[in-house]
């Protein structure tokens, strides 16, 4: 019965989380998309120059503290007060310090005065989102979910709104920066408040020293994805031009807006895997595994095989025929999207494997800074877009392996499925350049899905699959 609860209130969160996450990434993929048409390529090259920027130096504010605290709260749920405090403490000194060192950066680039001033306004949007995470964090560890949610999609909300009000009114690229920096700081300000109510500061100097301690490898991870997708757009900017920038962002955005979904499913996963024993509970690590391998497989090459097929016809529909130089971004990193889906990731942290995690991600970080470095500086953006998809390779294989010489996890089973799925999404591309190009696109994606669906479901579903499922929704 307590293995029936934990599926349904896993599959519960996961709806939760992903319905929200999804509502999110396509107002913000839609106001990407209204903001690029509405500006010149120049001038959205200059915003997301600017807003790249920012971010990079955001996320290094961040330095991990998100996924550590989780860690501590939920598993030290009796000094959870305590663990709250000293992340807020961390953020403050880390939010001063990098904020600080992106001014200082500023003086080092060739932009523009109106890049500067844009990056500025975005810096304190950006930090601002930041610390809101810490906030995030608290709710996360005690799986109420909800409330986190109400912000994040209140954020997103309000900035669609505020965007197409810009947008009728004929404001400019400032307006929309400022815009931002009003709707972070009136919900920054009601989500201190709220938790105020029932949280008190707790400090505690030896768990401090322990946060920090136990900070290091969750660190080491956020810088490397902060390299892997905000380091390019800074080069790109920097060797080429911003309009290069922004053809480079309009096929970027999407590989980064399907990132929530395995993210999402790892901030229910590991709330859930931290409070159980890998010793005492083998089977339901590896049953976590198998299961979600096969789903991020099944999802990742369906999106792969889309994007390979229907890139085109997806960049002129949505940014218009003035970026069809996105679509070789979209074609390149559509590669790189089973890597991304990445489940092995999740489970050596709930097995307390950070540094192990975190060696991985120093190797692929060095190897990420010099593909950017010798590719954008020869082949531009689509160079940026070659060093993606290598450095997230490299992270996917690197986790299996690990998983499998250490003996935690069984993967022969999991990468078969990857490799046999690999087969179909390879089996649907050809057919579709080879016998759908005379007939319309939208009949075309239709039949390759069906193809896809029909073959995955022959050959993957089986009776097991479908009584999970229905023990996740309740039912007999």
């Amino acid at each position: 019965m307590k293995k029936s609860n934990d599926k349904k209130r896993i599959l519960n969160n996961s709806l939760l989380i992903t319905i929200a996450t999804i509502f999110d990434k396509i107002f913000f993929l839609f106001i990407s998309i209204l903001i690029a048409r509405y500006l010149s390529k120049e001038l959205y090259g200059e915003y997301t120059t600017a807003l790249g920027h920012a971010h990079f130096f955001a996320i290094l504010a961040n330095l991990g503290l998100n996924s550590s605290s989780v860690r501590a709260m939920s598993v030290d749920q009796k000094f959870r007060n305590i663990h709250f405090t000293n992340s807020l403490i961390l953020r403050t000194i880390l939010t001063v310090f990098f904020f600080s060192f992106m001014l200082l950066s500023i003086t080092w680039s060739n932009y523009n005065n109106n890049v500067i001033y844009l990056l500025i306004i975005f810096g304190f949007v950006r930090f601002g989102n930041e610390f809101m995470n810490g906030y995030y964090a608290y709710y996360d560890s005690k799986e109420k979910f909800l409330t986190s949610t109400i912000f994040t999609s209140s954020y997103s909300s309000l900035f669609l709104i505020t965007t197409i009000i810009i947008i009728l009114l004929k404001g400019n690229y400032f307006h929309f920066a400022l815009s931002r920096l009003v709707i972070i700081g009136i919900l920054f300000i009601t989500i201190v408040f709220y938790t105020k109510r029932f949280f008190s500061f707790n400090y505690s100097k030896s768990k401090l020293k322990d946060l920090v301690k136990n900070t290091i490898p969750f660190s080491i991870q956020t810088m490397s994805f902060n390299f892997f997708n905000r380091f390019n757009i800074i080069l790109i900017a920097n060797f080429d031009s911003s309009v290069s920038t922004g053809i480079f962002q309009n096929g970027f955005i999407f590989f980064l807006t399907l990132s929530f979904i395995p993210d999402s499913f790892m901030r229910i996963l590991l709330p859930y895997l931290y409070k159980r024993s890998f010793n005492a509970d083998k089977q339901k690590f590896q049953f976590t595994f198998d299961l979600f391998s096969k789903f991020f497989a099944i999802m990742s090459f369906y999106i792969t095989t889309v994007f390979l097929l229907y890139a085109e016809k997806i960049i002129t529909l949505i940014f218009t025929d003035k970026y069809s130089e996105s679509v070789l971004i979209i074609n390149i990193l559509a590669l790189g999207i089973p890597f991304l889906f990445n489940v092995s990731r999740i489970i050596m942290l709930a097995l307390n494997h950070h540094f192990a995690n975190m060696k991985i991600f120093i190797i692929a970080v060095i190897a990420n800074i010099i593909l950017n470095l010798t590719l954008i500086k020869k082949f531009s953006t689509t160079g940026a877009a070659v060093a993606v998809v290598i450095t997230y390779f490299i992270i996917f294989i690197a986790g299996h392996i690990f998983l499998k010489v250490k003996g935690y996890i069984k993967v022969t089973r999991a990468l078969i499925e990857f490799f046999v799925l690999g087969a179909i999404s390879a089996i649907c591309y050809l057919t579709g350049i080879h016998y759908m190009t005379n007939i319309h696109w939208i009949l075309s994606l239709s039949i390759i899905s069906v193809l896809f669906i029909v073959s995955v479901i022959i050959i993957f579903i089986r009776k097991n699959d479908i009584r999970i499922f229905k023990e996740a929704l309740g039912r007999k």
